[in-house]
């Protein structure tokens, strides 16, 4: 009942309204509540149950709707946040063909750093869920860099007992045994499989395949250890336990496969 305080004077042209609790089914965010409440429009009824609003709060009815019995209102609660996102911007790769690189083969020459940008954005929420994501603001504060990668084209060369070559050679061998010294230029001893080059044409250290090509023993494995003062360019000398094979192999032309 609304009615005068008891210090205010009853006028003739007063409007006095007098009313009754009536019930409203009321879904607060994701709260249900039935209750009776007094109040002429949905806005008495709320603050009759004390239920406050926020700026950003939806009324499904609006609030000077004159309230009725059972009448359902529901409220749905809006959250806005604000947070800035960081995010990676990842790098591209750049592949430069190296002729001179075996296939499979990769050298980085430059390495790639993924980039960031700062994304300033504006959730909002609906009774505790995310109902929307607004973009404020987009920066780049990192550029990324670009990886640039060299990929080797280079075919291969199968030795006749299936290891790949670098690249093959055709040279003049000739043999040298354990008179020419017990040592060779790296040091090592020397023996069998043990072999002049000259460092310019094939470095020293490396894994070779020596192939005849006239029907001579092939030599097979070897490492390139020694130098000789002949052996100069496309020569190669070999070594031999003896004499007798040295001199029985001679001269002749091989083909000599750079492992690596």
């Amino acid at each position: 009942v609304v009615s005068p305080s008891v210090d205010q004077e009853i006028k003739k042209d007063m409007k006095v309204m007098i009313t009754s609790p009536k019930s409203y089914h009321i879904k607060d965010g994701n709260k249900i509540l039935i209750a009776e409440a007094n109040g002429y429009t949905v806005a008495d009824v709320l603050e009759n149950l004390n239920i406050k609003l926020n700026k950003l709060d939806r009324v499904s009815l609006p609030l000077d709707e004159i309230a009725k019995e059972g009448m359902e209102i529901q409220i749905d609660r809006v959250v806005v946040e604000n947070i800035e996102n960081k995010i990676e911007i990842p790098f591209e790769t750049e592949n430069r063909e190296n002729a001179e690189m075996l296939e499979g083969q990769k050298n980085v020459i430059v390495n790639g750093e993924v980039g960031q940008k700062v994304e300033s954005l504006k959730n909002t929420y609906v009774n505790g869920v995310l109902e929307t994501t607004e973009v404020l603001k987009s920066e780049i504060t990192k550029n990324p860099v670009k990886e640039v990668v060299e990929v080797g084209t280079k075919k291969a060369v199968a030795t006749p007992n299936g290891k790949n070559a670098k690249r093959v050679i055709v040279m003049q061998a000739t043999a040298y045994d354990p008179t020419a010294g017990s040592k060779t230029a790296m040091g090592t001893r020397a023996r069998v499989g043990a072999v002049a080059v000259d460092p310019r044409v094939i470095p020293l250290g490396s894994k070779l395949y020596i192939e005849s090509m006239d029907g001579f023993a092939s030599y097979g494995y070897a490492t390139a250890e020694d130098t000789g003062g002949a052996i100069k360019g496309n020569r190669i000398d070999l070594f031999y336990n003896s004499n007798a094979e040295a001199n029985r192999f001679g001269r002749r032309n091989v083909k000599v496969y750079v492992l690596d």
